[in-house]
């Protein structure tokens, strides 16, 4: 974890009074306040390791994987903020490495992501499942080996039931955490282990848990919706109500692996508290091999979170700086075929002397920026400074 960041993980605890404004915001701009702590978040889309990138990534000298050459162009945008998720699609078996349709990635993916600056990682995906029972509760020891925050999945009854929400505290400002899949591909739930399943009962009983900690923010990461649809279904949307009426402040959606729209709404949830809450359905692929259109490429998704403390029981939430920053998976020729590496497209919309693109991969840049700015254009206007 990054230094600035320390992990909480509870039981059925409750704290003392983080309170939330309203109705006295009129009122906020006239107070001084003691002090101000805010948080950088940048989420990215699916990262999914195919056949051709196993390949790709085994080293022959040193006889090992090395997953680093596909981040070497975007670890920084990773690394800056205070908090960097991502969607881990992929198990980690150790042995016997598989693509699609039953996902299996070496250790050295997570190594890279690690070094390339995530914090956290969702594992409540339709893969989860894909090596069985033995191979979940290892990729969630490998996680934790190398000090990657995770949420979704739990290796047996007990460990979901002490650690149903996660909550992390960046810059004095505690974050909850919680992530569901619509489903495992048919493949049933081992028997002692646990994935959260989209279930509107156990999702309501996670937030009221959520809720009895009063955190700063509850974030939800949804694996949901139509796959390579660019609009969410009537489904996301009726989800995402059920969640910010449950008393969601953020929700992150992924699985159709093309980038759909982000927006603001002011909502009222369940305990009365009218707040701006967001919501992004999809933000595409991060890192994979799919060749469905637009499955080649996605967006950073970013935003701040900010708490102004004014006195120590008036402590206003919000969210700031929503951003997207489009990134482009490119097959980067080398001597034993291609390696997918991810490149951040404002970085490359003019030739960039660290490497040298081919035109046609320079024209595709240029129109994937354009692909983007048209597509979320209504995303942009509708977001903005939201007071909690």
């Amino acid at each position: 974890m990054k230094k600035h960041m320390k992990k909480y993980r509870f039981r059925f605890l409750l704290w003392t009074g983080i309170g939330s404004v309203i109705t006295l915001f009129p009122l906020l701009s006239q107070i001084q306040p003691l002090h101000t702590d805010s948080c950088t978040v940048t989420v990215v889309g699916d990262i999914m390791i195919h056949d051709s990138q196993i390949e790709s990534a085994w080293d022959d000298t040193l006889k090992q994987y090395d997953f680093t050459p596909s981040f070497r162009y975007i670890k920084d945008r990773l690394s800056a903020p205070d908090l960097t998720i991502g969607n881990l699609e992929t198990t980690l078996p150790g042995r016997n490495y598989s693509g699609y349709p039953c996902f299996g990635a070496p250790d050295a993916l997570i190594d890279a992501l690690k070094k390339s600056g995530f914090d956290i990682l969702s594992t409540a995906n339709n893969h989860v499942c894909d090596k069985g029972r033995k191979v979940l509760i290892r990729t969630l020891d490998v996680l934790d080996s190398l000090g990657i925050s995770h949420c979704g999945s739990y290796r047996n009854a007990s460990e979901y039931q002490e650690n149903r929400v996660l909550v992390i505290r960046c810059h004095q400002i505690d974050v909850v955490f919680l992530n569901y899949t619509y489903g495992t591909n048919g493949i049933p739930v081992p028997e002692d282990v646990h994935v959260n399943i989209i279930d509107r009962t156990a999702i309501s009983e996670d937030m009221a848990i959520a809720h009895a900690i009063e955190p700063d923010i509850i974030c939800v990461l949804m694996h949901f919706g139509a796959e390579y649809r660019r609009t969410p279904d009537d489904v996301q949307r009726n989800l995402v109500d059920f969640l910010f009426e449950e008393g969601a402040d953020i929700v992150l959606g992924g699985h159709p692996h093309v980038v759909q729209p982000f927006t603001m709404m002011r909502t009222r949830d369940k305990y009365g508290r009218i707040k701006s809450r967001l919501v992004i359905y999809s933000m595409g692929n991060f890192l994979s091999n799919q060749k469905h259109p637009y499955t080649d490429s996605g967006i950073l998704f970013s935003f701040t979170i900010r708490k102004t403390t004014l006195t120590p029981h008036l402590q206003p939430v919000s969210l700031e700086n929503v951003s997207y920053s489009p990134i482009m998976i490119y097959k980067q020729p080398g001597e034993k075929g291609t390696t997918n590496v991810i490149l951040p497209v404002e970085d490359f919309l003019t030739p960039n002397e660290n490497l040298r693109l081919p035109a046609a991969v320079q024209k595709k840049i240029t129109e994937t920026e354009a692909l983007y700015k048209n597509h979320l254009r209504t995303s942009m206007k509708e977001t903005g400074k939201s007071v909690y």
